[in-house]
């Protein structure tokens, strides 16, 4: 494989930079963190963050969410090419019942 573009890694850096996992061009305990993860850096960096303030298995549920192609709820919040069986709105409205309980 060739080297990739100098644009691309100035890009990466500076996306990197942004996310706290590099500074001065050395991975921070953040990066270092993140680097350990079998996700990107903006999903370890979910992960690792909600570690420390102690909400860890939300923000991996989160994360595991997010890491979906399906799962793009910032861009297109309601699905509207697929429709749900009968019994899958039925586990879908208890899932949801059993989470707004274990919330309350």
């Amino acid at each position: 494989p060739s080297a990739p573009k100098e644009d691309r890694v100035q890009s990466a850096l500076f996306e990197l930079r942004e996310l706290g996992a590099v500074v001065n061009d050395e991975p921070t305990v953040l990066g270092t963190a993140c680097l350990k993860l079998p996700v990107d850096v903006p999903l370890g960096r979910l992960v690792v963050l909600g570690w420390m303030l102690g909400c860890s298995a939300d923000a991996a549920v989160l994360a595991a969410a997010l890491s979906t192609q399906s799962c793009d709820v910032l861009k297109t919040p309601f699905n509207t090419t697929a429709s749900l069986e009968p019994w899958e709105v039925k586990q879908l409205r208890a899932t949801v019942e059993e989470r707004y309980q274990a919330d309350r």
